[in-house]
């Protein structure tokens, strides 16, 4: 029990950190007004840990290298504990990072996911007007609606491109990306 307890724990707390992480990076890449509510609540999170990082790795082309670095850092951190409080062994390192790069990805697709439905939600229930919040959720979102809205219009006045990209997130996230946890865990467990 005090496994789990622990496990559940160590999830919790670095899944939290993770995506907060994640949000900081995405909220970089789209451009989100740093004076967003939400984009300084990521910066007070997360500067602690970047700032010092940032002197030693430089971004390159535009990307905040030193928030890649700390997420990777952090997802093999986790998933060591984890699989060493689940197995009383050390993992092999090849398999740690492969299964962190599974476990971002899964998160990346995560956010996009429920950013799309909060979204769509909102949509329907928010007066038109100024919302820091939504104005970062649509700025999420749009990247990956504007696409699927060339290719499906809407019909009679519904926009069916929130429903495409959920569809098309849930077919990577089943067929892509629990295949790689699955097969970077039983290598971060067997080597």
């Amino acid at each position: 029990m005090l496994i789990e307890a622990g496990s559940f724990l160590i999830g919790i707390l670095f899944d939290f950190y993770l995506t907060v992480l994640l949000l900081r990076f995405l909220l970089q890449w789209i451009g989100a007004n740093y004076y967003n509510p939400i984009s300084q609540f990521t910066v007070k999170l997360t500067d602690p840990i970047l700032k010092p990082l940032r002197k030693l790795i430089p971004n390159r082309a535009g990307i905040d290298i030193a928030i890649l670095v700390t997420l990777l850092v952090m997802a093999v951190i986790k998933n060591g504990l984890l699989i060493w409080l689940q197995n009383q062994t050390l993992p092999y390192i090849v398999g740690l990072i492969l299964l962190a790069i599974a476990n971002l990805l899964a998160l990346t697709c995560s956010i996009f996911f429920y950013t799309i439905l909060i979204r769509v939600i909102l949509s329907w229930i928010t007066p038109a007007g100024y919302n820091p919040a939504l104005e970062i959720i649509q700025r999420i979102t749009e990247p990956l609606l504007a696409p699927a809205r060339r290719y499906i219009p809407p019909i009679s006045g519904i926009d069916l491109s929130p429903l495409i990209v959920i569809i098309l997130l849930e077919f990577i996230n089943l067929f892509f990306i629990r295949y790689l946890i699955a097969w970077s865990e039983g290598l971060a467990i067997l080597g």
